[in-house]
């Protein structure tokens, strides 16, 4: 008799808590933050501020950088209380097992979170789409990413490329060195 081990052993550990994403209904990122807060199941939810323009006012609101998931950080008996909370609609997985998240790859996040953008001064004719650039100054100095677009005389959006998906971020020309 051959004994079959379960694939959520793989990644799930009953001792050592791990980093998961978690899929989740279209622009309910938040109200799962705050279900996942009252089940005590740490979690993370990089957001990014916007300025929206409306008829009389402007206001500022916190978005998902990373629309549709959310973060989690998880022992083996948290995966149930995740699954059963409302508006989650599952794990991402990988091999038939919820796929770990490396801490590198959150401290990224944190960093694009919390970037100050914000340190050189590049010429405007040396920033074509598509070159490659190293941010230098602020909270995400050191990250490497391709320009996708000049935007104005101060900012350019680059794509940085990152657990194996592509996250766009408006940063200071200052801030940004040719490689």
């Amino acid at each position: 008799m051959s004994t079959q081990v379960s694939p959520f052993t793989k990644t799930l550990d009953p001792h050592e808590r791990k980093w998961f994403a978690v899929r989740v209904m279209a622009k309910c990122e938040k109200m799962v933050a705050k279900a996942l807060d009252r089940k005590s199941i740490p979690y993370y939810l990089p957001l990014k501020t916007q300025v929206r323009h409306y008829t009389r006012k402007v206001k500022k609101v916190e978005t998902p950088l990373i629309k549709g998931y959310l973060l989690v950080h998880l022992l083996l008996e948290d995966y149930i209380p995740v699954l059963d909370t409302h508006h989650v609609v599952g794990f991402v997985k990988y091999d038939n097992a919820p796929a770990v998240v490396k801490d590198e790859d959150i401290e990224m996040l944190k960093r694009v979170e919390g970037s100050a953008h914000n340190a050189e001064n590049i010429s405007s004719d040396d920033l074509v789409p598509g070159v490659e650039l190293e941010i230098i100054g602020g909270d995400l100095t050191g990250l490497r990413g391709r320009l996708v677009e000049v935007k104005g005389k101060e900012y350019v959006s680059i794509e940085l490329i990152h657990m194996d998906s592509f996250i766009i971020l408006d940063v200071d020309k200052k801030y940004l060195s040719i490689l």
